[in-house]
């Protein structure tokens, strides 16, 4: 018996809870037979009606209080319907139970606290509401307290929950000694550290509950502030303010208050501006002038502060700069600032985003550590330290700190985090399988949302630096979706300290997109470009700023980047363009610079820089001119003829770029004969076997002969019809990788015996196909095969001359009616309907083709809820949406004209109109195909404001290809 531990359990609750106590006594005897014999220890209850001897205390509540005070190990609260009687010093007995378990819990004195509330319905007659009020005002502050309750419904749910909660507790903390006794000194201050933060908070609720305003609780708050610079309960003050927003002048204690509460609550001045705008006192506040000043630098100001000696106006000073990315001044600033106390943490971290200051940075913080007296703040200075020491095992331990309940900055936020909505996956990018976030976010997240911004400002954190993470982006982003459109210049500087690209585009998409942050836009980009430019700026921010600022260019007009564009980053590109790779942030962001631009010199120009330097890396510079640059603007006569560019014109990536240049008129007749030489040269089996490749170079060769020759060979040696299935020694389906001769009938002449292996290879596909399509089609991803395969087989039969299409009659009846059947298993609306992209994009696919084969009365049922899927705004290809939309009205103009699509058509580009509807959406397409619908309603007679917006409006033709 010697190894088993006691541990006792107080069980505090008020009168109308008799049979839930004795029910903790029941589980109490099932834990000990099982887990208690497993583990080695005894639960016993201690209940005031068993426990207590008769006694004299001031009151009855503060005997029981006396003679449980060091005897308990672990803390089980109750409540019902009845809240009990008020005592001097709480609402009621359970309440001041709870306030020194709390404390108690606070102090690691002991283990843990449960707390469970009833929710079982009560008929309303029964109830004495007064007191079921005050039930739901306390689960309430313990809630914010950052205490978790339970909830029951009825004895045995009570029963089951505890023992569950009870046991899961166990496991994961072995008994031991019952008594844990603090060893050192250290652990001592330690605790007290925490104790102040308590200590804190109760000055606060004494103020709220007595109003006492004395010169002397001034006094305490003041110096219990110094020791608990940031706190995670702020719910007394939340609740002072919200008492003092009238419009009643502040006396100055009042004032003082009001300022430090506003502060604490991480709040800004003008919020409060319909109340105290010019409220004497408080003005003369120094907590309210850095208030102030701390919301011209959250709105991007580049003000000189004057009071720039003292430690704040400096770091708001260096923080201005900061966000407004000249990083060689805030440097000049932080190396000039001879910071004291907590500013030392600051001023060490805004020294560790320069390479050249870090280890004074580290070396500062390490001196500051052994100096500091506050334990709050050593840990604060110890995770910085870790945070930038970019080495493992890191130099500081932080066991201690929280073993006795002490929070870091991680803990701060995450705390922070978990009111804020429920935690939300990183956002994917837009249009294709839409928004993760909806515009509009309520006025509470805001205001959760900026008081961590204001702790991050404060704690001179950075949430990223690389190699090691702050604040994962993924709550970032819920906190920068709630602030950008209000505070754009914090959340763009940092967001760029992150190394995630793609929801750095998305956050570059939401200030592009947003057509309240044109001004915004336009001042950052340049600043960006600047910033980039400078050796001053660290690398892991030029990262940022090219993953970010990459997709603001087509919202800001052309005239004012392009130059510095040149000068910055696409300098820096052809620079490193024989080392760069296509996923690189530097790749990424010219991409979407030169994809932005439309004056043709400009144009012009990139392409001259890019051409020339082809055959330094063909695969970037082909991607950026084939998918990017618009050189079908280019206006000035340009014929290239040099084959010298082009090391190997039978690359993908060279053919890939000579096709494109070709159809835009731009190779020489002369080029275009060197590579039918090249050809000529190249056996059948070297030239590629790849039929994209294979129709690029027949595009090129035009009517010579001998290549042609040649092309025709490689196609026939290929399965020409290709209908999905893998090999006979793979099982399962792929799409159909088959090639489109019916676009080359007209361009190609077969000679009889190449007709037979085209036609042979025909019927040999689809009768696999007919033989095996209906199991397949069981497949989801069967069911939303494209329909355009078997299309194109009907194409090329009609296509051909009489003779040959009777050889394949019988074959086309039978590819008909697989056509038929591929259309009732391809339940378009259904596919429409799926959370998968792939789905519905080939639902699209399989609409579009079916239109161009059957015509569109066919597919009439499809089209309507294409469109209404677009008006309904569904996410998932919501872009891709809109395009099918675009290329269908393209084709059939007339006939939706016809069937009264008009009023439909309108409607969409209403609902559209709207920029909330705009998260949803890629602009840079979405906005093209709106404007076509608008066009072709207009050139139909429909005029009106919404017609006129799509078409007349600066911001849409930012984003507009023409």
């Amino acid at each position: 018996m010697n190894n088993i531990y006691e541990i006792k359990c107080f069980i505090a609750s008020p009168s109308d809870t008799a049979e839930e106590r004795k029910a903790c006594e029941t589980v109490f005897e099932e834990i000990n037979h099982g887990l208690g014999r497993a583990l080695g220890f005894r639960i016993v209850s201690l209940r005031w009606e068993k426990d207590v001897y008769p006694s004299v205390g001031e009151y009855g509540q503060q005997v029981i209080n006396q003679q449980f005070e060091n005897d308990y190990d672990l803390f089980v609260g109750i409540m019902k319907n009845r809240f009990g009687t008020a005592t001097p010093q709480a609402g009621s007995g359970t309440e001041e139970e709870f306030n020194i378990a709390y404390e108690k819990f606070q102090n690691g004195e002991i283990g843990n606290l449960f707390f469970y509330f009833d929710i079982s319905d009560k008929p309303a007659n029964e109830l004495d509401l007064d007191q079921f009020r005050k039930v739901k005002d306390f689960r309430e502050k313990i809630e914010h307290d950052g205490v978790v309750p339970m909830q029951y419904q009825g004895l045995e749910d009570f029963k089951k929950q505890l023992k569950n909660n009870l046991e899961d507790y166990f496991n994961k903390n072995k008994p031991s000694k019952r008594k844990k006794r603090i060893q050192t000194d250290k652990e001592e201050i330690i605790v007290k550290s925490k104790a102040a933060f308590y200590d804190y908070k109760k000055l606060w609720e004494d103020i709220l509950n007595s109003k006492d305003l004395s010169k002397r609780k001034l006094e305490q708050i003041e110096k219990k502030k110094k020791l608990c610079r940031f706190t995670k309960i702020i719910f007394p003050q939340e609740l002072l303010v919200q008492r003092m927003m009238t419009k009643e002048p502040l006396t100055a204690e009042k004032a003082f208050l009001f300022a430090l509460a506003v502060k604490d609550i991480g709040q800004i001045p003008s919020y409060y501006v319909n109340y105290h705008k010019e409220d004497e006192e408080l003005s003369k506040q120094p907590i309210w002038i850095q208030l102030i000043e701390r919301e011209k630098t959250l709105h991007g100001s580049t003000d000189s502060l004057s009071e720039v000696g003292e430690n704040w106006a400096l770091y708001e000073q260096i923080q201005r700069h900061l966000f407004n990315l000249d990083f060689s001044k805030s440097k000049e600033l932080i190396c000039s600032w001879n910071a004291k106390d907590y500013w030392l943490q600051n001023k060490c971290m805004c020294m560790a985003i320069h390479e050249d200051l870090l280890k004074d940075a580290q070396t500062l913080l390490d001196e500051t550590i052994k100096k500091e007296k506050n334990p709050s703040e050593k840990l604060y200075e110890v995770i910085l330290a870790n945070f930038i020491s970019h080495t493992w095992p890191q130099p500081y331990s932080t066991d201690n700190y929280w073993r006795y309940g002490l929070d870091g900055q991680g803990d701060m936020l995450n705390f922070m985090m978990s009111s804020l909505r429920n935690k939300k996956e990183k956002p994917k990018r837009r249009g294709w399988i839409g928004s993760t976030w909806n515009i509009g976010s309520n006025h509470g997240d805001y205001v959760k949302s900026l008081r961590i911004l204001q702790f991050i400002i404060d704690s001179g954190i950075y949430v990223s630096l690389p190699g090691y993470i702050m604040f994962d982006i993924a709550n970032w982003y819920i906190v920068f979706q709630n602030l950008y459109e209000y505070f754009p210049y914090p959340c763009f500087f940092y967001s760029i300290q992150y190394n995630e690209r793609d929801v750095q585009r998305r956050i570059g998409e939401d200030y592009a997109y947003n057509v309240n942050l044109q001004k915004f836009n336009d001042d950052i980009l340049i600043k960006s470009l600047n910033a980039f430019g400078k050796d001053e700026t660290p690398v892991s921010f030029k990262n940022g700023i090219l993953n970010v600022t990459a997709t603001m260019y087509i919202a800001v007009d052309e005239e004012l980047w392009f130059e510095l564009f040149k000068e910055s980053v696409f300098k820096v590109f052809l620079l490193r363009l024989q080392d760069v790779r296509d996923s690189d942030e530097l790749v990424f962001n010219v991409k979407f610079a030169l994809g932005s631009i439309r004056n043709p010199d400009n144009i012009y120009w990139a392409f001259q820089q890019l051409i020339s330097r082809y055959s330094m890396n063909n695969g970037v510079v082909s991607d950026i001119i084939v998918n990017n640059l618009l050189i079908q603007h280019i206006q000035k006569e340009i014929k290239i003829n040099d084959t010298l560019l082009f090391p190997n014109v039978l690359d993908r990536n060279t053919l890939f770029l000579l096709d494109t240049l070709n159809d835009e008129g731009l190779l020489s007749e002369e080029l275009i004969s060197s590579i039918c030489g090249i050809i000529h040269k190249t056996d059948v089996q070297d030239i590629p076997h790849d039929r994209v490749m294979l129709f690029q170079l027949f595009n090129l060769v035009k009517n010579d002969k001998e290549s042609i020759e040649k092309i025709k060979g490689c196609f026939l040696s290929m399965n020409i019809w290709h209908c999905g299935f893998l090999s006979d020694k793979e099982f399962g389906w792929t799409e159909p990788m088959y090639i489109r001769l019916n676009l080359l009938y007209d361009k190609i002449t077969w000679t009889d015996d190449e007709f037979e292996i085209i036609k042979e290879n025909l019927i040999k596909n689809v009768s696999l196909y007919d033989k095996a399509h209906k199991s397949l089609h069981e497949d989801s991803f069967m069911k939303s095969i494209q329909v355009r395969y078997l299309s194109d087989m009907i194409k090329f039969i009609d296509g051909l001359k009489t003779e040959r299409q009777k050889s394949l009659l019988p074959m086309r009846g039978i590819i008909e009616k697989l056509l038929l059947d591929r259309t009732q298993y391809a339940d378009n609306i259904d596919l429409m309907m799926s959370e998968q992209p792939a789905d519905v994009d080939r639902a699209m696919e399989n609409i579009y083709e079916g239109i161009i084969h059957n015509g569109i009365e066919r597919y009439q049922e499809d089209v309507d809820f294409l469109i209404d899927r677009a008006i309904m705004k569904r996410p998932v290809a919501l872009t891709r949406n809109l395009k099918c939309i675009k290329l269908i009205l393209a084709e059939n103009a007339s006939q939706m004209i016809c069937l009264g699509y008009i009023k439909k058509l309108h409607k969409l580009l209403d609902v559209y109109k709207d920029p909330t509807s705009w998260s949803v959406l890629d602009l840079r397409f979405a906005f093209n195909y709106l404007q076509f619908v608008a066009n072709t309603l207009k050139q139909n007679g429909v005029t009106d404001e919404v017609i006129d917006f799509w078409i007349e409006s600066t911001f849409v033709n930012r984003f507009i290809v023409k």
